[in-house]
């Protein structure tokens, strides 16, 4: 299941996922210079996904375009147990962008459940440090927005 390479105008700054417990599990910077702003926007987000977990009727994972913050745009994702994804990005707002983060989310979340099969790791309140895992969001990153583009850089 290949994504296509869009045009790069849409710049993903940082992907992170949240415990049920609102820990943060993984927060990854790609190409910014403040990564603690980031830490603060996706902090942020969390009240947000709350408030949309708790009013929603139904259970849709996709939460979509949670607010625009500065020069960049906050999109959501919760998982039935209750892990929150969360995606920061930037540049000109594409046509169809919605459509592409919740493949994103999707894809994301596929790589997620893959690593926490692992039978040693505890998913609850512990860090995400596998190499194996940071490769796989690089990857996932690099098919939305060419790394030429950008300069990584992990937290």
């Amino acid at each position: 299941n290949q994504v296509v390479p869009m045009v790069c105008q849409m710049r993903i700054c940082c992907v992170s996922i949240i415990g049920k417990k609102n820990f943060p599990l993984y927060i990854r910077t790609f190409g910014v210079q403040d990564s603690l702003k980031f830490h603060y926007i996706v902090h942020t987000s969390l009240d947000i996904i709350e408030e949309k977990l708790a009013s929603s009727g139904t259970r849709e994972l996709y939460m979509g375009l949670l607010y625009p913050a500065e020069e960049y745009r906050v999109y959501g994702y919760a998982t039935c147990t209750k892990q929150k994804f969360v995606v920061v990005t930037s540049g000109a707002e594409q046509r169809d962008e919605a459509r592409s983060i919740e493949r994103f989310f999707r894809e994301f979340h596929s790589a997620f459940v893959r690593m926490a099969c692992n039978p040693f790791y505890r998913t609850e309140d512990q860090r995400i440090t596998s190499d194996h895992f940071a490769g796989c969001v690089e990857a996932l990153v690099n098919q939305y927005c060419p790394p030429e583009e950008r300069p990584d850089r992990g937290i």
